[in-house]
């Protein structure tokens, strides 16, 4: 069974971003789309600081925490590994690394996303979606092993492969549906823009 999800830092910060997005327009003086309005909003006093909170990863795509309970961040590098973050602090070795089966030319290819199952603290399976080495898209599920830390690589089972023509507008999107359903987002496989 799962745990009720708890208060952590990274969602507090996802919440932050959510407000300062609805806010930050309305604090510049931005009218909604119909609202009458004196012009441009003066920009000279507003400003935006970014600060990392954690460096270290090979080309992050994505960041996903299970609802498990632990407040572990889950860290996609598009090379094909799966970075662990506990307490701000990356973990010495990845969650998954399936570097040797990951097809990535820095474009739009290589490991895109991960999905943790619904009941992921009960059955520690994962789904994930990555370019194979002959470029197409695949959509696979893995295990957790008995330490939560790593998972399984030889525990893949491949459930969909989709052929993509050229190495960019691949998508690669897996994400679980209120419904419980997997989906899967895939891009056009085109060549141009």
């Amino acid at each position: 069974m799962t745990s009720a999800p708890t208060t952590s830092r990274p969602r507090l910060v996802v919440l932050l971003m959510a407000l300062v997005t609805v806010v930050a327009p309305v604090a510049i003086g931005i009218a909604p789309a119909g609202a009458q309005g004196g012009g441009d909003p003066d920009l000279s006093t507003f400003s935006v600081t970014l600060e990392p909170l954690i460096s270290g990863f090979d080309q992050p795509l994505g960041v996903v925490q299970p609802d498990d309970g632990t407040g572990r961040l889950f860290v996609v590098e598009q090379p094909g590994r799966v970075q662990v973050v506990s307490d701000g602090v990356i973990s010495p070795e990845p969650f998954l690394d399936i570097t040797n089966r990951v097809g990535s030319d820095g474009s739009e290819q290589g490991l895109l996303s991960i999905a943790f199952h619904p009941a992921y603290a009960d059955n520690g399976l994962f789904y994930v979606n990555y370019t194979d080495l002959e470029g197409y898209s695949v959509i696979a599920r893995y295990a957790v092993t008995a330490d939560p830390a790593v998972a399984d690589p030889d525990s893949e089972q491949v459930l969909m492969r989709v052929d993509q023509p050229y190495p960019n507008h691949n998508g690669g999107l897996v994400l679980f549906g209120p419904d419980g359903y997997l989906y899967a987002g895939f891009g056009d496989g085109g060549s141009g823009g």
